[in-house]
């Protein structure tokens, strides 16, 4: 450590200390701390049990060097006020035999490793009403199974690296999942009737692609199988589409799918939307959240897969279409023309592109047939796009 880093650090520990010992409330309703200077374990447990001791509720702790080797106090485990957790760090995830957080609803776990599958297991089992997890960019070199069981877990995202671990999921009460990782060694899902939003980002690795690609695909298959059933909005990466494409698998049925973001921006993904559209009877909205085209529609004729049919929910109940990234290039204009002569009761086509619209495309668009007489298409830039909830903003309508 050169000496300025030393000066650094030693300042800060002595605020830290200063401000605790001037805080004589017995309470500490809420305590934040991200250190990224070498201060040392024994004072980041000391300031951990201090605001422990003061029946902390909130407790968000970040430590960005690799020093401290394993983390946290075990103060932490038993703390029976604590309501939000949130630990991240480049440590070992030290927890005792014993777990026992009988209020924690929030936890958060992020670039923190895992010694084995029991350390999860206990933690889990010590939280009894948690509600809300994350688990982000953790290293999971020595897990084989991470079991991921909580009865009164609602809220589930994972971002994790890859591996050949399984992964456990049992949450009666479920209301929403986000998985973004390469594919795992398997999944075992049980029990999500409760489920409602699935956001699945999950891709092959190269190696994955070059071994055993039906295998993996398959995995990613039965994940979304499992989900199908309940869910009323679903986003599907690229990725995921192409690793479903390799399962060589049929869809699901999507009964109570009501808005499904899609990244068709691959191969696969062109290749699967007709049957994903078909599979999906009752949508209401679409959301091409990569708009149509990349390197893969010139190379193939892509979108002639969706053209030689008419899914049952284009016909009957699609209300709203929304094409991001948009170019205004000829196959683009040619799958706007085919949603406006087969959406029998849309009422919207938001287009989203930074692009001026050329004159005579803004003409082409007025002679479209339109099945639907009162659909509108509208053209908004990206900032209107994401800024539309929270401000009123200006679009021009061809029709």
């Amino acid at each position: 450590m050169c000496p300025r880093d030393r000066i650094d650090a030693q300042c800060f520990t002595d605020f830290v200390y200063r401000l605790l010992l001037l805080r004589k409330t017995p309470h500490i309703n809420r305590f934040g701390l991200v250190c990224y200077t070498r201060c040392g374990t024994p004072h980041l447990n000391t300031w951990i049990r201090s605001v422990v001791w003061r029946n902390v509720q909130e407790l968000d702790i970040a430590v960005g060097v690799e020093e401290f080797g394993t983390f946290p106090s075990n103060d932490i485990f038993t703390c029976k006020t604590l309501v939000d957790l949130r630990l991240m760090g480049r440590c070992i995830l030290l927890v005792p035999i014993s777990v026992c957080l009988p209020n924690v609803k929030v936890l958060h776990l992020s670039w923190l490793e895992f010694k084995d599958d029991d350390t999860i297991r206990r933690v889990f089992s010590g939280c009894p009403l948690l509600e809300e997890l994350v688990l982000s960019k953790c290293r999971l070199e020595s897990v084989q199974t991470l079991d991921i069981s909580s009865p009164s877990l609602k809220r589930l995202e994972f971002c994790g690296y890859s591996g050949d671990y399984q992964i456990v999921l049992n949450a009666p009460v479920l209301e929403y999942l986000e998985v973004s990782d390469c594919v795992a060694g398997g999944y075992l899902v049980k029990n999500l009737k409760s489920l409602v939003t699935a956001r699945l980002s999950v891709g092959l690795t190269e190696n994955q692609k070059g071994g055993d690609s039906l295998r993996y695909g398959c995995y990613v298959t039965n994940l979304v199988n499992v989900i199908s059933g309940s869910i009323k909005f679903l986003h599907l990466s690229g990725q995921t589409l192409e690793a479903i494409d390799y399962s060589n698998c049929s869809l699901p049925a999507f009964r109570n799918l009501a808005l499904l973001e899609l990244d068709v921006d691959f191969l696969h993904g062109w290749k699967l939307l007709p049957n994903l559209l078909q599979s999906a009877p009752n949508l209401e909205v679409l959301d091409f959240i990569q708009g149509f085209l990349n390197y893969t529609a010139d190379e193939v004729e892509l979108p002639y897969h969706l053209l030689d049919s008419v899914p049952i929910c284009l016909s009957q109940c699609l209300k709203e279409i929304v094409i991001r990234e948009f170019r205004w290039e000829e196959v683009e204009i040619m799958l706007v023309k085919y949603f406006l002569n087969h959406g029998k009761v849309l009422k919207k086509i938001t287009i989203v592109t930074d692009i001026v619209v050329p004159t005579d495309i803004r003409k082409r668009f007025l002679t479209f047939p339109n099945y639907s007489k009162t659909c509108q298409i509208v053209v908004e830039t990206w900032m209107q796009f994401v800024t539309r909830k929270y401000s009123k903003h200006n679009w021009w309508q061809i029709r």
